[in-house]
């Protein structure tokens, strides 16, 4: 999920719909959706980009359209000057690339697209394909555990590629 400086919220997966309520039962993924199952349900997140106040976010991944597709929001309150965020998102796979396809946008209409091939290990790396500002970068998401991951964005900075943003986020307990 993910996009630059206003929409590195924007994780992986960067995905859409209002925010999410209920989250869909994760065997109901299908295909190579099934592999993003991990994902599914309510994220407590805390982030920033580097060098600024962390803040807070909650980051919701739901299954949609018969599991063939995955539909994130994130939602930041206001924090000091910053303005409240909020940020919607798809993810599908697409089988004539054989890779996973992110599109975003959040509140302030900055937007992005992006892809991956899939896990490697304990990690996803999406890649840029066009966003609003026209700044290409990638960002890389870790699982930390069973209910836990890491997400770091990388754009360039003085032409080279640098962390500009990093969050955790740890599962929600199901209720």
């Amino acid at each position: 999920m993910h996009i630059h400086k206003s929409l590195a919220l924007l994780f992986v997966l960067a995905l859409g719909v209002a925010p999410l309520s209920a989250a869909a039962d994760p065997a109901a993924a299908t295909g190579p959706m099934s592999a993003m199952t991990f994902f599914v349900g309510t994220w407590n997140c805390s982030g920033a980009m580097v060098g600024k106040q962390v803040g807070k976010a909650t980051v919701a991944f739901e299954v949609e359209l018969d599991g063939d597709l995955m539909q994130q929001s994130i939602d930041a309150p206001a924090m000091g000057k910053r303005p409240a965020y909020h940020s919607l998102g798809s993810m599908a796979y697409d089988a004539k690339k054989h890779r996973f396809i992110t599109a975003g946008i959040d509140h302030s209409g900055a937007w992005g697209i992006s892809w991956t091939r899939g896990w490697v290990g304990n990690a996803l790396t999406w890649t840029d394909i066009a966003t609003a500002d026209g700044d290409l970068g990638h960002e890389v998401v870790t699982k930390a555990g069973a209910a836990a991951y890491d997400d770091v964005f990388y754009a360039k900075v003085k032409g080279v590629q640098k962390a500009i943003f990093k969050a955790h986020c740890i599962k929600a307990a199901s209720s």
